[in-house]
């Protein structure tokens, strides 16, 4: 009987909190749209065409909505020199692998090139 109790009791509580987030929660918006806030600057001859002409500017990047496929035809933003990480990193990532006579590369030959 008491454990009965107690799994009605947390049903009843998930179901309330389910209901209170369904309903009163509003996540924030990613891009604030302010008046006076910084807009993406693009220039107009580096701007793809838009099929629908419906083009949403937020405060990082514009891209063109097309509803009928609820997708983004294009997304434009603009990359500084101060967005990118200088790492030094070893180069090439990739190892050739040499063409065997069957075109299947057996374990023994790739890590002959790897070590």
């Amino acid at each position: 009987m008491k454990r009965k109790t107690i799994y009605t009791i947390l049903t009843i509580c998930c179901a309330i909190g389910f209901w209170l987030f369904e309903n009163f929660y509003t996540p924030d918006t990613y891009s604030q749209q302010t008046a006076n806030g910084p807009k993406t600057s693009v220039a107009g001859n580096l701007m793809p065409s838009s099929t629908t002409g419906e083009i949403v500017e937020h405060s990082h990047f514009m891209l063109s909505y097309n509803e009928p496929f609820e997708q983004a035809e294009w997304v434009a933003y603009t990359l500084k020199e101060e967005h990118l990480t200088h790492d030094d990193r070893k180069r090439p990532y990739f190892i050739e692998v040499p063409e065997s006579e069957n075109e299947i590369c057996r374990l023994a030959e790739l890590q002959r090139f790897w070590l």
